[in-house]
């Protein structure tokens, strides 16, 4: 919902409130992630590595339009981070060669 409401305000370019709710969509995956570890559950942990790196990434994407390329290239550099963490954690080869394809793929549209 956060990286929602997030979205809407970069697409209408009012920055600092797309900022402030990628930011605290952050926040709450950090709080989410702590209770997953506590909890050993890896059906939590696992997709929240995805969640991850798309608010990384769209910080980047952020930071990237505001002519900050050292920024960005730090929140890319997270994102493709949480993003190969995700894949490593996939059990079925063959989905973590499909998942391979499309991060692949949403990082070309960036580069």
């Amino acid at each position: 919902m956060l990286v929602n409401l997030a979205t809407v305000h970069y697409l209408l370019k009012n920055v600092p409130e797309a900022m402030k709710y990628y930011h605290h969509a952050l926040e709450v995956l950090c709080n989410i992630e702590s209770q997953a570890n506590a909890s050993s559950d890896p059906r939590i942990a696992y997709p929240l590595l995805a969640e991850f790196g798309k608010v990384n990434m769209s910080l980047g994407n952020l930071h990237k339009d505001l002519h900050e390329p050292q920024l960005a290239q730090e929140y890319f550099n997270q994102a493709i981070i949480k993003f190969q963490d995700f894949i490593d954690k996939l059990d079925d080869v063959e989905t973590k060669v499909n998942a391979k394809r499309k991060v692949d793929v949403t990082l070309a549209r960036y580069n």
